[in-house]
């Protein structure tokens, strides 16, 4: 029942994680016809890899499917973290990047919570 849950908690929010990242590279990449940019396509992969990867790795059970969880979520927080500073001194940009990344923040703590309630003695995800 464990793992059903921590599964279910990392579809829905690995599943909602690149679906934003998709919506955010893949915004003005129909309209402003950049659909023949390699580096569109680039962004696009590597920003809707990981979550996927991390999907995959906790079907699989693998042992380091925690730690990609948990960083598809906190490296995003740390990028939009160092955005807002950047923009510390704009009224309008330094609240919305501390507000997403607030927001990955709380998802990465939340995904480290599941992983530590679900571990399971004996398996190897969940340990150190």
């Amino acid at each position: 029942m464990k793992r059903i849950l921590r599964l279910a908690w990392v579809l829905a929010a690995n599943s909602f994680l690149a679906f934003v990242f998709f919506q955010n590279e893949g915004r003005g990449f129909v309209f402003d016809g950049q659909w023949h940019d390699p580096d569109v396509w680039f962004d696009m992969i590597f920003a809707v890899s990981v979550p996927i990867a991390g999907i995959i790795l906790e079907l699989a059970n693998a042992r380091y499917a925690k730690w990609v969880n948990i960083a598809a979520f906190a490296i995003p927080a740390c990028y939009f973290s160092a955005k807002a500073i950047h923009w510390l001194y704009d009224s309008l940009f330094f609240p919305f990047f501390l507000f997403i990344a607030l927001i990955l923040f709380v998802c990465a703590a939340a995904t480290a919570i599941v992983y530590r309630v679900t571990r399971s003695k004996g398996s190897a995800v969940g340990y150190s």
